[in-house]
């Protein structure tokens, strides 16, 4: 496997919002209502091998009603929306079961 720079996430945030944004494995456990974001870090690096889809997580901490945008961009070229997926938040028991996850921790 080859490493590659698959994103490079430019967060604009319009009229001088306060806002945070982390970038989370896709294999962590994240949750809508709380997060240990103390493990999680602005910048986010994995190897994949050539010719797969790359996912990672980004969570945001913004002012409800804020306008914002987010660029992904793969060598400096923007790609389009067609690479953003929205995480919902389900309750456990339509999601994994209560023996999965919500087990183990």
């Amino acid at each position: 496997m080859k490493y590659y720079a698959l994103l490079i996430f430019q967060f604009l945030i319009l009229h001088g919002l306060n806002a945070q944004i982390w970038l989370v494995d896709p294999l962590e456990a994240i949750y809508p209502d709380q997060n240990d974001l103390s493990s999680f870090d602005n910048t986010w690096k994995a190897d994949f091998p050539l010719g797969t889809e790359a996912d990672v997580h980004v969570l945001l901490n913004i002012p409800i009603g804020s306008v914002f945008e987010i660029v992904a961009k793969k060598n400096g070229i923007p790609l389009n929306n067609i690479v953003w997926n929205e995480l919902i938040d389900v309750p456990v028991e339509q999601n994994t079961g209560l023996d999965s996850r919500t087990e183990q921790f």
